[in-house]
């Protein structure tokens, strides 16, 4: 049960993770493939976390990666709580693509190994067309792209080729 996360949870925030400053990012949250969606659980790990670490604003991101967690139930408790929800590419995993926290957070993860950039460059300029659509909807108007997938070695190049279509 999520909900009994608490003392996890608290030892991960003491951690050392102040020593980041500004380079500590969203904070995510990833489920187990076999976490189905429970309203209650899941309300309760959203009060679980801290909002603050010292200082600073700390947001949230959780990644579900069962198919249980796509219905506007789950939804709606992440845009009460302002915690992002991953959306990703990859089939594995459930897509979603509204945004449920003030920004947008992206794992890209079905790259190709048989391609040098691990994705096409026309589907790099329609994931770039997709993630500035999410900058003018997010309201703090920021958004995150991650390049992480079967093929890592191609991850690095991906993440170059999207950046120079900026």
């Amino acid at each position: 049960m999520l909900a009994e996360a608490g003392e996890s949870i608290a030892r991960f925030m003491d951690s050392g993770l102040t020593e980041l400053g500004d380079k500590l990012g969203p904070m995510l949250w990833q489920l187990a493939a076999t976490k189905q969606f429970d309203p209650d659980d899941i309300a309760a790990f959203f009060k679980l976390l801290s909002a603050r670490l010292g200082k600073r604003t700390l947001r949230h991101v959780l990644e579900p990666r069962h198919d249980s967690f796509l219905c506007d139930e789950y939804l709606q408790l992440a845009r009460k709580h302002q915690v992002a929800t991953v959306i990703t590419d990859s089939p594995k995993f459930p897509h979603f693509d509204r945004i449920t926290g003030d920004f947008v957070y992206l794992r890209l993860m079905d790259a190709r190994g048989d391609i040098d950039t691990g994705y096409t460059r026309p589907a790099l300029k329609q994931w770039l067309k997709q993630a500035q659509a999410w900058q003018a909807e997010a309201q703090s108007g920021q958004v995150y792209v991650y390049f992480i997938n079967g093929a890592k070695e191609r991850a690095p190049a991906a993440a170059r080729q999207f950046l120079s279509l900026l």
